[in-house]
C-alpha cells in the first residue's frame, strides 16, 4: 500500500511501536469555533448551497479565515479548486408505471417514489424495462454472498431492499452503494425499497431534500438512467402488481444462496427535469512542512449544506449549523493551531469541500484531481458535524480498517483522558462523508468523533431525529462547543503524530482501500 522504497530496520521497528503523542502546543478554543458557526450558519449565507450567492459568501469567508489563521493557498498556488457540477432539477410530475404483471400499478413522485435523473440526460427515462428483484443488492465474496450471481442486468430495472439481512448483521451498505453495484452490472434502472420503519416524517424530509435540486459531478454521471427510492408499503403494491408476494421474496432474500428473480413485469417512467452546468469550489489551505514538505497530512470538512430547503415554510433555510458549519469552524481553528505552534515536519493540507450533501462530489473530485499526488498524503481525518456539549468518548468511523490510524487515534484519545469505543449507532456513516472518496482512492483518512458516543449532546438531544437536514439545525447564541473543541484537539494530536513521525499508517491487507493504495505506486 505504501510507495515502494527500501526501509531500514530502524524504520520498521518504529512503525511497529506505539505511536508517540506530542503534547498540545496551542489550545483549541470552543468560543473560536462558535464564532465561525455563528457566521456560516446565519441566514445571510442562505444555507451554503453550491452555485448560489451563499457559496460565494462561504468560500470567501473560509479563505479570509484561513489567511488569518496563518495558512497559504494549497491548490497549485491558489486557494480554490474549481469543481464542475451539473444541477438536475427534480421531475416532480414523474410517475413510475408497472405493466405486464397482474393489473399493473403506478407510483407518483413524492407520494410513493423518489426518482432521480442519475445521468443528467434530457428526457431520460425507462421504457418497459424488464424488472429483476436482486434481494439486498449485496456482493460479499468473503461471506459467500452474491445477490447478483447468475443474472444479466443489462438494460433491466433492478429492485433491491434497503439495509442488510439479519444473517449479515453488522455489515454496512448504503442505498447509494447498492445502486452503484447494480449500475456496474448494466442496470438501466435501480430502485431501493426503503425499510419498513421509515416514518412519514422521515419520508417527508427526503421528499423536501429531493425537491430542492440534484447535483452531479461533470463527467462522473455513471449511475443508472433512473435511480429511485420506494416507500416500503409501495413495495407491497409493486410485487403484487408483478404477481409475487413481497413478504415471501423478502424472506427468501434474507437467506444465504438467494438468487435474483425476474418478476415478469416492466417499468416505465419519463424524467423531465432541466439541467444546468456550473463550477463550484473546493477551498484548499496549506501549511508547508519544515523537513519533509513533499509529504502531507490531510484534514477536511465540507462547507456546503442544503440551502433554501423549504420554500414558503416558516423557516425556509437549512442553515446547517452542526452539519457542517461546525466542521468548517473546527478545520479553521485546527489550521490556526498548527500555524501557531512549532512547524511540523510534514506539510498539512486543509480541504474545505463542496457538494458533499449532493453525493460526496467535492471529495471525489479532489481524489481524482488532488492538489498533490495521493501517494504523498500519508493519512488524515475528516470533520463532519463535530460535537456540541461536554466531551465524551471517541468513536472512529472506519475503525479496524487501518490498524496504524487506530493506534494513533487511540493514543491521542488516551492522552486526553478519553477512550475509543465501538458504536452500533455509527454503522454506515463511514461511507457518508467527504473523506470517503479519499479512502476509496487509497489514502488512510478516517473520522474520529464523539457525536455517536453515549452521553454526547448530539445523541441525547436526538439530533439525527429532530434537526439533521432540517431548518432546525440552527445556531443559537451560547451553544456549548466544548466537546467540539476536544474533538478538534484530538485531530490536532493525531495530526502532530502523522506529521512528525516517519512512519505511515497502512490499510488492513485485503481491503479495497489497501488495493487502491497499492495502485498509487
Amino acid at each position: 500500500m505504501l510507495t515502494r522504497f527500501s526501509l531500514s530496520l530502524a524504520l520498521l521497528l518504529a512503525a511497529s511501536c506505539a505511536p508517540r503523542v506530542a503534547p498540545t502546543q496551542v489550545a483549541i478554543e470552543p468560543a473560536a469555533i462558535e464564532r465561525h458557526v455563528a457566521v456560516l450558519a446565519s441566514d445571510a449565507y442562505e444555507g451554503r448551497s453550491p452555485g448560489t450567492a451563499g457559496e460565494e459568501k462561504t468560500v470567501a469567508y473560509i479563505v479570509e479565515a484561513m489567511k488569518a489563521a496563518g495558512l497559504q493557498p494549497g491548490h497549485r498556488g491558489s486557494w480554490f479548486q474549481n469543481v464542475p457540477l451539473i444541477e438536475v432539477l427534480p421531475s416532480e410530475k414523474a410517475v413510475l408505471t408497472i405493466t405486464g404483471g397482474k393489473g399493473g400499478a403506478a407510483f407518483e413522485w413524492g407520494e410513493d417514489a423518489l426518482l432521480y435523473n442519475a445521468r443528467a440526460q434530457a428526457g431520460a427515462g425507462l421504457d418497459k424495462s424488464e424488472i429483476v428483484f436482486a434481494g439486498h443488492g449485496l456482493t460479499l465474496p468473503d461471506r459467500g454472498w452474491d445477490d447478483f450471481a447468475g443474472v444479466d442486468l443489462k438494460g433491466r430495472t433492478v429492485i433491491m431492499l434497503g439495509g442488510v439481512p439479519e444473517a449479515l448483521k453488522g455489515t454496512a451498505s448504503s442505498s447509494a452503494e447498492k445502486v452503484e453495484a447494480a449500475t456496474s452490472r448494466g442496470a438501466a434502472g435501480a430502485i431501493v425499497i426503503l425499510a419498513r420503519g421509515i416514518t412519514d416524517e422521515q419520508w417527508d424530509t427526503q421528499v423536501k431534500a429531493a425537491k430542492h435540486r440534484d447535483l452531479q459531478l461533470e463527467g462522473k454521471a455513471s449511475g443508472p438512467v433512473v435511480d429511485g427510492r420506494l416507500r416500503h408499503a409501495a413495495g407491497d403494491r409493486l410485487f403484487a402488481a408483478s404477481g409475487h408476494e413481497f413478504a415471501a421474496l423478502a424472506a427468501a432474500a434474507g437467506q444465504p444462496g438467494f438468487r435474483a428473480v425476474p418478476l415478469g413485469s416492466r417499468a416505465s417512467v419519463k424524467l423531465e427535469g432541466g439541467v444546468r452546468r456550473f463550477a463550484s469550489k473546493n477551498v484548499v489551505g496549506l501549511l508547508p512542512g519544515a523537513r519533509r514538505p513533499d509529504e502531507h497530512v490531510l484534514f477536511l470538512a465540507h462547507w456546503d449544506h442544503l440551502g433554501i430547503c423549504d420554500p414558503g415554510g416558516p423557516d425556509p433555510i437549512c442553515n446547517g449549523a452542526s452539519d457542517n458549519a461546525s466542521g468548517i469552524g473546527g478545520l479553521i481553528e485546527l489550521g490556526r493551531a498548527f500555524a501557531a505552534g512549532k512547524r511540523p515536519d510534514r506539510s498539512i493540507l486543509f480541504l474545505a469541500t463542496t457538494a458533499e450533501e449532493g453525493g460526496l462530489m467535492g471529495g471525489e473530485y479532489f481524489a481524482d484531481h488532488p492538489s498533490v499526488p495521493l501517494k504523498q498524503i500519508v493519512g488524515g481525518l475528516g470533520a463532519d458535524t463535530i460535537s456540541a456539549g461536554t466531551p465524551a468518548d471517541v468513536v472512529v468511523l472506519g475503525q479496524g480498517l487501518s490498524p496504524g490510524m487506530d493506534k494513533i487515534i487511540a493514543a491521542a484519545a488516551k492522552s486526553q483522558g478519553r477512550q475509543v469505543i465501538a458504536s452500533e449507532a455509527s454503522a454506515g456513516f463511514f461511507q457518508r462523508s467527504d473523506h470517503y472518496p479519499l479512502a476509496k482512492a487509497g489514502v488512510p483518512v478516517l473520522i474520529a468523533t464523539s457525536i455517536f458516543a453515549p452521553g454526547s449532546k448530539v445523541a441525547t438531544d436526538r439530533y439525527f431525529a429532530e434537526r439533521y437536514h432540517k431548518p432546525t439545525d440552527n445556531y443559537a447564541p451560547g451553544m456549548d462547543f466544548t466537546a467540539a473543541a476536544a474533538d478538534i484537539e484530538l485531530a490536532y494530536r493525531v495530526g502532530l503524530s502523522l506529521a512528525n513521525d516517519r512512519g505511515r499508517p497502512q490499510w488492513k491487507g485485503g481491503t479495497p482501500y489497501a488495493e487502491a493504495r497499492a495502485k498509487q505506486r
